[in-house]
């Protein structure tokens, strides 16, 4: 197998806020609203209902700082990222400059801010294409924060998908394995950019990472797939189909935009197994852009 990355990442850390009440609670604001009822794709949800986690009386630097407090607690005690990787769903606003507004929140000193947004759920998948040639990562890593907070006017409508819900993560990205805790290698990094023929762009991505890394399809033993719509997660099961899809336990109903395949890895890895062997992690995103991350499980610094 090529290093083709030379990366570890951390298992993520994530916050997810509690769900709103039902429809007639007046605290709920029209745009939760709009988005909830825009969705004509039957769902799992309660149809009298809007349980759509979201954020109260909190910007998104505030509770995007959440989990990047708690990685930095666990991962980082001997080290000081000098890069933050700051992904949002939705657009920047509030603030001029919201990377270094996170940056104080998360209480992060030494930083080289990198921001990408807009693209509803491939943002990390992109940031970790950059992430290759940032040299000033190689001593102290990066943080990686992906945060989703649906805000007017971005009620991102989509076809065949479902309902947005807020929810921030963040992993911490070493040159470095953790030789005492469960962790991933990065093998490969992908984007394209094409049309919604999911089987079309999947397999053009499978064909380039067996180009890449000297490995057969038949390697990969699980894959997570970001929530983005029914017809995405249906082209990801078939183009691998003795593959493990691997489901979080919470809100599978919910589409967390940029953080959403994060939240997915953080349950998983904290669930009933850890992951063995070569996975790849799916994102999808606006215009076509898809998303894959090739990981490596290591188990206390031993390869799985």
């Amino acid at each position: 197998m090529v290093n083709y990355m030379s990366a570890w990442m951390s298992i993520p850390e994530v916050f997810i806020p509690e769900p709103s009440t039902d429809q007639k609670d007046s605290k709920i604001d029209p745009l939760y609203q709009s988005v909830f009822q825009s969705f004509l794709h039957p769902t799992d949800i309660v149809r009298d209902t809007l349980l759509l986690p979201r954020v109260r009386d909190m910007e998104c630097e505030e509770f995007a700082a959440i989990p990047i407090r708690a990685l930095l607690k666990a991962y980082s005690a001997d080290k000081h990222p000098t890069v933050l990787i700051d992904c949002r769903s939705s657009a920047c606003i509030g603030s001029p400059a919201p990377s270094y507004k996170l940056c104080v929140n998360a209480g992060l000193t030494s930083i080289i801010p990198f921001s990408l947004n807009g693209q509803a759920g491939s943002e990390v998948a992109h940031a970790l294409l950059f992430l290759r040639h940032i040299r000033e990562i190689k001593n102290n890593g990066a943080v990686l924060s992906a945060a989703q907070k649906v805000v007017p006017p971005d009620s991102r409508v989509k076809e065949n998908g479902f309902p947005l819900a807020d929810a921030s993560s963040s992993v911490f990205i070493s040159q470095f394995k953790w030789e005492i805790t469960k962790c991933f290698k990065m093998l490969d990094v992908m984007i394209v950019q094409s049309s919604n023929d999911w089987d079309f762009v999947l397999r053009l991505i499978l064909n380039q990472f067996e180009k890449r890394a000297i490995f057969k399809q038949e390697a990969i033993q699980w894959s997570i797939t970001h929530r983005f719509s029914d017809s995405f997660i249906d082209a990801t099961k078939y183009i691998l189909p003795n593959c493990s899809d691997l489901i979080r336990d919470v809100y599978t109903e919910f589409d967390f935009g940029c953080a959403d395949v994060l939240v997915s890895l953080q349950r998983i890895c904290y669930g009933k197994f850890f992951p063995e062997g070569i996975g790849i992690c799916w994102f999808a995103g606006r215009f076509g852009s898809v998303g894959a991350i090739l990981l490596e499980s290591y188990d206390g610094g031993k390869k799985c």
